[in-house]
């Protein structure tokens, strides 16, 4: 499940490591990619839409990989249904609202004008790369289309911390009862999660393992694919 903003095209540079080993089905969260607009939008009602589809199309248990947002979703899932998953892996969710997801803030605020602005794919992503300022045309591109995908409202949700609780995270942890992994990315080259992980006691139980990605940013299946990959076959194997 991809994260805020993103659609089901975010796990491409992964896909061709996962494939010949599993069954591999990505999702677009409402509001995203070509999932429809219902104007109504939080994550028990993004968790439940998951937990229709392991339901209706996948019925049988799955391992279940969340980015982002897709992760923060992926965590409630699975500490309320974690009877449909054989394992969870939550990649750099948002917990909370600290430092770090506010330092985000301007780049959502850029995102929603764009959003708003009902221009073509191609001249957003010439402005992407002018905001970005960077050289980086595919990326561009990819971020131009899930843009002009996205209703709107899910970033200004966002935006207003209404799309997620940031209190009670001990007590989902704790009701979180599969094998569970949590990658965690280093907040000083973008990853968001500013909370202090070790004193979390309930990170502590024998199905939870933890592991930091130093000098890594928010999206570690980008940066890190082989080394991503890697791990997760080995956490799938093991479980």
């Amino acid at each position: 499940m991809h994260g805020l903003s993103g659609n089901q095209r975010t796990w491409e540079p992964v896909l061709p490591y996962l494939m010949d080993h599993y069954q591999v089905i990505t999702i677009d969260q409402r509001g995203h990619g070509l999932s429809g607009n219902p104007g109504e939008y939080n994550i028990d009602l993004m968790a439940n839409d998951a937990v229709q589809f392991l339901e209706t199309v996948v019925r049988q248990k799955a391992f279940l990989v969340g980015h982002s947002m897709g992760g923060r979703i992926a965590m409630r899932l699975a500490a309320t249904r974690g009877d449909l998953l054989e394992a969870v892996i939550l990649e750099d969710p948002p917990l909370g609202f600290g430092p770090s997801i506010e330092g985000h803030r301007e780049v959502f605020e850029y995102w929603l004008q764009l959003c708003r602005k009902g221009i073509s794919e191609s001249v957003m992503a010439k402005e992407i790369l002018e905001f970005n300022g960077d050289g980086d045309e595919d990326q561009a591109a990819y971020k131009a289309q899930t843009l002009n995908q996205l209703d709107p409202e899910v970033l200004a949700l966002a935006l207003d911390k209404k799309l997620w609780p940031g209190t009670g995270i001990e007590e989902e942890f704790c009701r979180i009862t599969c094998p569970a992994l949590l990658l965690q990315s280093d907040t000083a080259c973008g990853g968001v999660m500013d909370e202090d992980l070790g004193s979390i006691e309930e990170l502590k139980a024998e199905n939870w393992t933890w592991e930091r990605f130093e000098g890594v940013g928010h999206s570690i299946h980008y940066e890190r694919k082989e080394e991503y990959c890697e791990l997760l076959r080995e956490f799938f194997n093991k479980e």
